[in-house]
């Protein structure tokens, strides 16, 4: 534990908008996330987030973690398909046929 670290200086002391009066351990690292959609506690769906632990005496960063759960490629490719397919049959293609097209591409896929 931090608190059980030798040298260490104590909690940092803040106070919130409201006025309460809150204590937080201090640590050589940091640590800050962040994402495309909010999100409490553990229920992150978002496309796309990100984690970082940074060190406070290299100011550096030691960890990044990022996440993306779509590709702008595969949309692409799976519009161009569906687009063909609308103009060649003249008819509409609905949400429950999309799985019927194939988001495929050339390049790199950017989903994780």
């Amino acid at each position: 534990m931090t608190r059980n670290a030798e040298g260490y200086e104590g909690d940092l002391k803040w106070t919130d908008k409201n006025g309460q009066t809150h204590s937080t351990c201090q640590s050589n690292t940091s640590q800050d996330g962040a994402g495309c959609k909010r999100s409490y506690g553990n229920k992150h769906n978002g496309k796309q987030a990100a984690f970082v632990v940074n060190s406070s005496v290299t100011r550096k960063p030691l960890f990044l973690k990022t996440s993306q759960t779509s590709c702008v490629r595969c949309t692409v490719a799976l519009n161009k398909r569906i687009k063909a397919h609308e103009k060649a049959t003249g008819k509409v293609v609905t949400i429950d046929q999309y799985s019927q097209f194939s988001s495929d591409h050339k390049g790199h896929c950017f989903r994780n």
